[in-house]
């Protein structure tokens, strides 16, 4: 075989694994990173976590309650996180924390299953440059139809 055909067979199996390379990265991309949310709560204000449990309702009337303790919500200290459902029945719930003022890469609190509808966990808060830092919670629960996602907002002061 020539030079040229060797060469020539080897790009080919490079371009057919670079687009194949493609399609998998997009497939894994929407599958974990793309929001497809069956219901999406709006976010309720004014609610305040650092004084009490914060309650959001979804358009068809489930609601999720979440909160956090201990209420100054201190950063590098664990945290207590509970949730409770109304008129949900989740497999999972989880809790991304997204920083608002800056990316603070991927934070994710898996939570466990207490008693029915009730759930609890632990997260510790990262540190951050700015003094104050704006936060949103994004509470997620895995059902039998999808996932439904709950956003909820805090500050943290360091």
């Amino acid at each position: 075989m020539s030079d040229t055909k060797k060469s020539s067979n080897f790009l080919t199996i490079v371009a057919l694994l670079v687009f194949a390379g493609g399609i998998a990265a997009s497939y894994l991309y929407k599958k974990f990173l793309v929001s497809n949310y069956i219901a999406e709560a709006s976010l309720q204000e004014p609610c305040d976590l650092r004084q009490d449990s914060c309650i959001n309702v979804f358009p068809n009337g489930e609601s999720v309650t979440f909160s956090l303790n201990p209420k100054d919500i201190p950063i590098l200290t664990p945290l207590s996180l509970h949730v409770e459902t109304k008129g949900i029945t989740a497999s999972s719930v989880k809790v991304d924390f997204v920083g608002l003022n800056m990316d603070m890469g991927f934070n994710r609190s898996e939570l466990k299953l207490d008693k029915p509808n009730n759930y609890s966990g632990k997260f510790t808060i990262p540190i951050c440059v700015n003094t104050r830092m704006e936060w949103e919670a994004q509470v997620k629960l895995e059902t039998e139809k999808g996932v439904m996602m709950a956003p909820f907002r805090f500050y943290t002061v360091r």
